[in-house]
């Protein structure tokens, strides 16, 4: 599997807005152990207030009115910056902040970009952490590129994807059990954090 932004793009645009916000939070639900897991080693962070933002999210598919606007606010604050000393686990921070705030986004406007945008975050997730399992290279081939998408991190990160895409679009097409979608997702994010280095 390749990552495919266009191909994303095509189906989320066709997609009710529910089902966009429910994708969204489900790509930003597979991020968040790893937001956890950089709280933990950096003791930066707020692991409490961005779950709470994802939670709101979730909680305007069920038809609640929290305010999304103050969320992704504060989702966008809680993003790392590049500032100072870095360690690896402030790259996932990044990308679990920022597919928190893309899925408020969503939920506010309904834009197929922000939807392409959250899924790009665990895309670049399992990419960083491919990088970080495999020899360090000077250049960068076709070969090594070849190497990234192949990892088996990176695999299992575009078959999310794919999951969320098609789970997200049969739940706003039938019952609406978006409670089940979220503790799916949560499940497989936790196995999915564990195996990344």
């Amino acid at each position: 599997m390749n990552y495919d932004r266009e191909a994303i793009l095509e189906r989320v645009s066709h997609m009710s807005g529910p089902a966009k916000t429910a994708f969204a939070a489900c790509c930003a639900q597979r991020l968040l152990p790893l937001f956890e897991r950089y709280t933990l080693r950096t003791a930066q962070g707020n692991y409490a207030a961005l779950q709470q933002v994802l939670d709101d999210v979730w909680f305007s598919l069920a038809g609640g009115s929290p305010d999304l606007a103050a969320g992704q606010a504060v989702a966008e604050s809680l993003v790392p910056n590049d500032f100072g000393d870095w360690v690896f686990e402030m790259a996932y921070g990044q990308n679990a902040a920022a597919a928190v705030a893309y899925a408020a986004r969503v939920a506010i406007s309904g834009d197929p970009d922000e939807c392409e945008a959250a899924a790009s975050q665990v895309y670049e997730a399992a990419d960083s952490a491919a990088q970080e399992l495999l020899p360090d290279v000077r250049i960068v081939t076709p070969e090594y590129n070849v190497e990234l998408l192949s990892h088996p991190l990176t695999q299992r990160a575009l078959q999310g994807i794919c999951l969320d895409l098609q789970r997200s679009q049969a739940e706003a097409e039938g019952p609406r059990d978006w409670r089940a979608l979220k503790l799916a997702t949560i499940d497989e994010g936790r196995t999915w954090a564990e195996s990344m280095p």
